[in-house]
């Protein structure tokens, strides 16, 4: 097992990738995990959804614990109003964090000082009805994309990921903002809860076909570096 990167520098947002989530072996991290999160994980109805709950949160505790050098059962997290969580200011303010789960596919960024949305979308069969959420660009971008599936999750997973990083989720209005793939990757936004500080976005591509993904950051350049982990490092790092 390749040592991991120490936490991350302002500069660049980290990316841990688990691709391993809907493995039977994920089902061993229901005992390593926090009381409230155990009982998260035994209300899903369906096997695969218990199977991603719990490799994400398993992701989340040992990637932050080892940032923090920290036990992962030592960390606690607090939720916004939209439900958007965080570390307790106890454990290190400094690091923010988003995550996003979908079929086989978990991934954590961690970044320092500044908030960070990311999103992952696995290329189901295609909901066109949301085309009516997205802005007038947008619809032109994926309309006259040569792939109409992965243009329509290209700007879905960056307009998931500007929602989570601003911390309001699908609360916000998605018809009112444009994260179209042109320019130098500035978020257009023109809701009345529009944050204060211009964002940007960023498509990302995988090491894995059939996924689309995104970060977003409060700030113009976006560097990232995707660190690709397996369950059985999450399960032997665990601490």
């Amino acid at each position: 097992m390749k040592p991991w990167p120490n936490s991350p520098s302002y500069e660049v947002i980290h990316l841990w990738m688990c691709r391993d989530l809907l493995s039977p072996r994920v089902d061993e991290a229901l005992e390593l995990l926090a009381p409230e999160e155990q009982e998260r994980a035994l209300g899903f109805r369906f096997e695969d959804d218990r199977r991603r709950y719990l490799g994400g949160a398993l992701l989340q505790r040992t990637v932050l614990g080892h940032c923090l050098s920290r036990p992962s059962l030592a960390l606690s997290f607090i939720r916004n109003e939209w439900g958007k969580p965080s570390l307790n200011q106890g454990d290190d303010s400094a690091i923010r964090f988003n995550s996003s789960r979908s079929h086989e596919v978990a991934i954590l960024a961690v970044g320092a000082e500044s908030e960070v949305g990311v999103d992952v979308e696995y290329e189901r069969d295609l909901d066109l009805s949301m085309r009516c959420q997205f802005s007038k660009a947008e619809r032109g971008f994926i309309e006259n994309a040569p792939s109409l599936t992965q243009a329509f999750f290209e700007i879905w997973a960056r307009k998931e990921a500007y929602i989570k990083g601003i911390g309001r989720g699908l609360s916000h209005p998605l018809d009112q903002f444009d994260v179209s793939p042109s320019g130098e990757g500035f978020v257009h936004d023109w809701s009345e809860d529009s944050p204060s500080e211009s964002w940007s976005v960023r498509s990302v591509e995988l090491p894995i076909t059939g996924y689309a993904a995104a970060i977003a950051a409060p700030y113009q350049f976006l560097r990232f570096e995707i660190i690709e982990v397996s369950f059985d490092e999450l399960l032997a790092s665990f601490a």
